[in-house]
């Protein structure tokens, strides 16, 4: 019964939702882009046998791994390293996505336009929140 829901297209939904809600968001809210990473994560890991290693080497990818690498780099000249240590662990991810793209199912215009409509919709919340405040 719960089979049919674990696959690797619903896990993908699901994280492309999250990383919908999550980006736009501050605070604790912004727990939900790591929630959808490790949900693309795992639907990269369901879908395994469609792993191609040539997927890795996407410009995307390169440049994603390209701006982790200049925050290594960081290590070199800073004077304040508590302060590289943290932002360095917030771009981990930066490495972590080009992994769970490159094994993931292809994307559907489905998955495309619900998590184009939440993105929409939370970025709306949050102005009109926003605007409220202000």
């Amino acid at each position: 019964m719960l089979i049919k829901y674990f696959n690797p297209a619903n896990f993908l939904l699901l994280g492309s939702c999250l990383l919908a809600i999550g980006i736009p968001c501050d605070g604790f809210i912004r727990g939900f882009e790591n929630a959808g990473l490790i949900s693309i994560l795992l639907s990269s890991i369901l879908n395994y046998r469609n792993f191609r290693k040539e997927n890795l080497l996407n410009p995307i990818n390169i440049v994603l791994a390209a701006l982790f690498l200049l925050c290594v780099f960081g290590y070199l000249y800073t004077s304040n390293i508590e302060e590289l240590n943290r932002k360095t662990a917030l771009k981990v991810l930066l490495i972590l996505f080009p992994i769970a793209f490159s094994c993931a199912p292809p994307i559907t215009p489905r998955v495309k336009r619900i998590s184009f409509l939440l993105f929409l919709f939370t970025t709306m919340i949050i102005s009109w929140l926003t605007c409220i405040d202000y």
